[in-house]
């Protein structure tokens, strides 16, 4: 009852800050001396969840959810993409290696080169779970982080995939052999300032590098005929959408 009580009156808090004249901040500090800043503004309720608990699928509308689908190594996903506040929200683009959605999706606008896609700087074959460049660590905190090209094959090898629908929009369904499921959608991509074919692809990115060099990453794609992991990666300035693995 306490930790009830305190979130309630937390929350009316929040919500006398946010209507005030003053703007404010709610700061959140760790044991470890750091802090996070969240806009009060932002925030849209607050709640607490047991932690490391994992589902076969969501309990309830407080997303995200880590979702066991009886894999192999023991991988859990996400229920929802970065940005997304529901498993069909399509959520937040990324270029490879940023943290923040943006405008503009190009070479000029693409944080980790010089201008072009021949001065790509090297910032690791795999940024998995790096805060710095991993969308994923950097936005939910570890140990959520991005999923290599390992996990994206562990995922397609033992689930069951489905072209489907959740709440009108269109996406793969993967089911685990214990039951479990996770929905992506077709969120499309993003290049300069358009998205393209939402509710028809689906671009996820890996946190893996192509080896052949510094330009291209791994990413899962799929359209209504076929979810396919793709050994061939697409250039680090496009937009693609995240789901999180821990």
């Amino acid at each position: 009852m306490k930790r009830t009580s305190t979130l309630v009156a937390l929350f009316c808090l929040i919500q006398s800050l946010a209507y005030g004249q003053k703007k404010y901040v709610m700061v959140i500090e760790k044991t470890d001396g750091t802090e996070t800043v969240i806009n009060v503004e932002d925030i849209v309720r607050t709640y607490f969840r047991e932690s490391g608990v994992s589902y076969t699928t969501c309990p309830d509308g407080n997303h995200p959810h880590m979702i066991d689908l009886g894999l192999p190594k023991g991988t859990k996903w996400a229920c929802c993409n970065v940005g997304a506040n529901a498993p069909e929200e399509f959520g937040d683009y990324f270029a490879w290696g940023e943290t923040q959605p943006k405008e503009v999706y190009d070479w000029s606008t693409y944080i980790h080169c010089d201008g072009s896609e021949d001065t790509c700087h090297n910032i690791g074959s795999d940024i998995s779970g790096n805060k710095d460049y991993d969308a994923a660590t950097a936005n939910w905190g570890s140990p959520w982080k991005m999923p290599t090209d390992e996990h994206f094959i562990e995922l397609i090898d033992n689930c069951t995939p489905e072209w489907t629908q959740e709440n009108g929009i269109y996406g793969w369904k993967f089911t685990g052999s214990n039951g479990g499921n996770i929905f992506l959608p077709a969120a499309g991509a993003r290049w300069d300032d358009k998205i393209d074919h939402p509710g028809e692809h689906g671009f996820y990115w890996s946190s893996t590098l192509e080896e052949s060099g510094q330009r291209y990453a791994l990413k899962l794609f799929f359209d209504s005929w076929s979810a396919n992991w793709d050994e061939f990666g697409l250039s680090r300035h496009y937009g693609f959408t995240v789901r999180p693995v821990r």
